[in-house]
Protein backbone atom coordinates (compact mmCIF):
# COMPACT_ATOMS: atom_id res chain seq x y z
CA UNK A 1 0.00 0.00 0.00
CA UNK A 2 1.18 3.68 -0.78
CA UNK A 3 0.95 5.90 1.99
CA UNK A 4 -1.52 9.55 1.31
CA UNK A 5 2.37 11.10 -0.48
CA UNK A 6 2.67 8.57 -3.58
CA UNK A 7 -1.07 9.45 -3.90
CA UNK A 8 -0.46 13.18 -4.07
CA UNK A 9 2.54 12.79 -6.53
CA UNK A 10 0.25 10.38 -8.75
CA UNK A 11 -1.89 12.51 -8.67
CA UNK A 12 0.47 15.36 -9.60
CA UNK A 13 1.56 13.44 -12.54
CA UNK A 14 -1.71 12.42 -13.84
CA UNK A 15 -2.83 16.21 -13.98
CA UNK A 16 0.61 16.87 -15.88
CA UNK A 17 -0.54 13.81 -18.17
CA UNK A 18 -4.02 15.30 -18.32
CA UNK A 19 -3.41 18.81 -18.70
CA UNK A 20 0.39 19.04 -20.39
CA UNK A 21 -0.88 22.68 -21.42
CA UNK A 22 -1.10 23.97 -18.00
CA UNK A 23 1.71 21.56 -15.95
CA UNK A 24 3.58 24.69 -16.98
CA UNK A 25 1.66 26.78 -14.62
CA UNK A 26 1.41 24.66 -11.87
CA UNK A 27 3.21 25.34 -8.17
CA UNK A 28 4.76 22.59 -6.38
CA UNK A 29 2.11 20.16 -4.84
CA UNK A 30 -0.54 21.72 -7.03
CA UNK A 31 -2.93 19.28 -8.84
CA UNK A 32 -6.18 19.44 -10.64
CA UNK A 33 -9.02 18.69 -8.71
CA UNK A 34 -12.08 19.80 -11.31
CA UNK A 35 -12.63 21.59 -14.55
CA UNK A 36 -15.51 22.97 -16.79
CA UNK A 37 -14.95 24.89 -19.97
CA UNK A 38 -12.01 27.08 -19.74
CA UNK A 39 -11.47 26.61 -15.70
CA UNK A 40 -9.60 24.81 -13.61
CA UNK A 41 -10.03 24.52 -10.16
CA UNK A 42 -6.95 23.40 -8.55
CA UNK A 43 -5.89 22.55 -5.04
CA UNK A 44 -4.40 25.92 -4.42
CA UNK A 45 -6.49 28.19 -7.04
CA UNK A 46 -8.33 28.81 -10.10
CA UNK A 47 -6.95 28.69 -13.58
CA UNK A 48 -8.48 30.33 -16.37
CA UNK A 49 -6.66 28.99 -19.55
CA UNK A 50 -7.69 29.23 -23.21
CA UNK A 51 -5.67 28.45 -26.21
CA UNK A 52 -5.75 30.29 -29.42
CA UNK A 53 -4.24 30.30 -32.69
CA UNK A 54 -1.40 32.46 -31.95
CA UNK A 55 -1.14 32.97 -28.47
CA UNK A 56 -2.77 31.68 -25.38
CA UNK A 57 -5.04 33.97 -22.57
CA UNK A 58 -4.20 32.81 -18.70
CA UNK A 59 -5.26 34.01 -15.54
CA UNK A 60 -5.58 32.66 -12.13
CA UNK A 61 -7.26 34.17 -8.93
CA UNK A 62 -6.42 32.44 -5.11
CA UNK A 63 -9.17 31.18 -3.31
CA UNK A 64 -8.55 33.73 -0.66
CA UNK A 65 -9.20 36.41 -3.36
CA UNK A 66 -12.65 35.18 -4.72
CA UNK A 67 -15.13 37.64 -3.04
CA UNK A 68 -18.41 35.86 -3.82
CA UNK A 69 -19.94 33.85 -7.04
CA UNK A 70 -22.67 34.99 -8.09
CA UNK A 71 -25.94 33.16 -10.88
CA UNK A 72 -26.49 35.96 -13.18
CA UNK A 73 -28.77 35.09 -16.44
CA UNK A 74 -28.16 38.04 -19.22
CA UNK A 75 -30.42 39.55 -21.59
CA UNK A 76 -30.20 38.01 -25.21
CA UNK A 77 -28.57 41.09 -26.81
CA UNK A 78 -28.85 39.35 -30.37
CA UNK A 79 -32.33 38.78 -29.74
CA UNK A 80 -32.90 42.10 -28.81
CA UNK A 81 -31.11 43.96 -31.51
CA UNK A 82 -32.60 41.99 -34.56
CA UNK A 83 -36.55 42.60 -32.60
CA UNK A 84 -34.88 46.34 -32.05
CA UNK A 85 -34.42 46.81 -35.95
CA UNK A 86 -37.55 44.60 -37.11
CA UNK A 87 -40.03 46.90 -35.27
CA UNK A 88 -37.99 50.34 -36.74
CA UNK A 89 -38.77 48.75 -39.91
CA UNK A 90 -42.39 47.85 -39.46
CA UNK A 91 -43.23 51.24 -38.40
CA UNK A 92 -44.20 52.45 -41.30
CA UNK A 93 -46.73 49.42 -41.89
CA UNK A 94 -48.00 49.67 -38.46
CA UNK A 95 -49.20 53.27 -39.38
CA UNK A 96 -50.74 52.64 -42.59
CA UNK A 97 -52.40 49.99 -40.62
CA UNK A 98 -53.34 52.27 -38.09
CA UNK A 99 -54.08 55.08 -40.19
CA UNK A 100 -56.30 53.33 -42.46
CA UNK A 101 -55.94 52.00 -46.11
CA UNK A 102 -58.86 53.85 -47.35
CA UNK A 103 -57.35 57.33 -45.88
CA UNK A 104 -53.98 56.86 -46.74
CA UNK A 105 -54.96 56.19 -50.57
CA UNK A 106 -57.64 59.00 -50.17
CA UNK A 107 -54.55 61.29 -48.84
CA UNK A 108 -52.44 60.40 -52.07
CA UNK A 109 -55.15 61.32 -54.58
CA UNK A 110 -56.13 64.24 -52.76
CA UNK A 111 -52.82 65.52 -52.73
CA UNK A 112 -52.43 66.42 -56.11
CA UNK A 113 -48.08 65.56 -56.03
CA UNK A 114 -48.65 62.64 -58.19
CA UNK A 115 -49.81 61.94 -61.65
CA UNK A 116 -52.85 59.35 -61.65
CA UNK A 117 -50.53 56.88 -63.02
CA UNK A 118 -47.87 57.15 -59.89
CA UNK A 119 -51.57 57.10 -57.85
CA UNK A 120 -52.10 54.15 -58.94
CA UNK A 121 -48.74 52.44 -58.17
CA UNK A 122 -49.08 53.72 -54.83
CA UNK A 123 -52.21 52.61 -54.25
CA UNK A 124 -51.66 49.23 -55.39
CA UNK A 125 -47.93 49.11 -53.02
CA UNK A 126 -49.88 50.41 -50.10
CA UNK A 127 -53.05 47.79 -50.08
CA UNK A 128 -50.51 45.17 -51.79
CA UNK A 129 -47.22 44.98 -49.55
CA UNK A 130 -48.96 47.52 -46.49
CA UNK A 131 -49.87 44.33 -44.55
CA UNK A 132 -46.44 42.58 -45.15
CA UNK A 133 -45.23 45.55 -43.64
CA UNK A 134 -46.42 45.31 -40.69
CA UNK A 135 -45.05 42.07 -40.06
CA UNK A 136 -41.50 43.49 -39.03
CA UNK A 137 -43.02 45.03 -36.36
CA UNK A 138 -44.69 41.85 -35.34
CA UNK A 139 -41.92 39.93 -35.26
CA UNK A 140 -39.61 42.75 -33.83
CA UNK A 141 -42.10 42.56 -30.47
CA UNK A 142 -41.98 39.07 -30.55
CA UNK A 143 -38.16 38.73 -30.52
CA UNK A 144 -38.13 41.60 -27.69
CA UNK A 145 -40.26 39.71 -25.33
CA UNK A 146 -38.06 36.38 -26.05
CA UNK A 147 -34.72 38.01 -25.28
CA UNK A 148 -36.15 38.73 -21.70
CA UNK A 149 -37.55 34.80 -21.55
CA UNK A 150 -34.91 32.74 -22.98
CA UNK A 151 -31.56 34.47 -21.02
CA UNK A 152 -28.20 33.37 -21.25
CA UNK A 153 -27.15 32.20 -17.69
CA UNK A 154 -23.68 32.35 -16.13
CA UNK A 155 -21.81 32.00 -12.97
CA UNK A 156 -19.87 35.22 -12.01
CA UNK A 157 -16.78 35.06 -9.83
CA UNK A 158 -15.79 38.38 -8.49
CA UNK A 159 -12.18 38.92 -6.86
CA UNK A 160 -10.94 41.04 -4.49
CA UNK A 161 -9.24 43.50 -6.90
CA UNK A 162 -11.90 43.76 -9.03
CA UNK A 163 -11.74 40.96 -11.63
CA UNK A 164 -15.12 39.28 -12.74
CA UNK A 165 -15.00 35.83 -14.80
CA UNK A 166 -18.24 34.54 -16.41
CA UNK A 167 -18.52 30.97 -16.23
CA UNK A 168 -20.97 30.59 -19.26
CA UNK A 169 -23.60 27.49 -18.38
CA UNK A 170 -23.37 25.19 -21.63
CA UNK A 171 -24.38 21.86 -19.08
CA UNK A 172 -26.32 23.57 -15.72
CA UNK A 173 -25.68 19.96 -13.59
CA UNK A 174 -21.77 20.06 -14.80
CA UNK A 175 -21.75 23.66 -14.34
CA UNK A 176 -23.26 23.55 -10.80
CA UNK A 177 -20.80 20.42 -9.51
CA UNK A 178 -17.78 22.86 -10.52
CA UNK A 179 -19.10 25.91 -8.68
CA UNK A 180 -19.61 23.45 -5.83
CA UNK A 181 -16.36 22.61 -5.51
CA UNK A 182 -14.96 25.73 -5.91
CA UNK A 183 -17.54 27.08 -3.21
CA UNK A 184 -16.23 24.12 -0.88
CA UNK A 185 -12.71 25.15 -1.20
CA UNK A 186 -13.41 28.89 -0.29
CA UNK A 187 -14.57 27.59 3.10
Amino acid sequence: MADETSDENSLEFKAENEYPELSRFFNVGEHVIAQYNNYYATNKRIIKYKEFLFWNDYDDMSYAHVSSIKFVRKINIAFLSLGIVLLILGLPGLILVAYGWGNAITAINQSGFFNATWQGNIAWLLTGFGFFNTWPFVIGVLLMLLSSVFRFPYYELRGTGGERWQLSIRRQSVADSFIKIVRAKLK
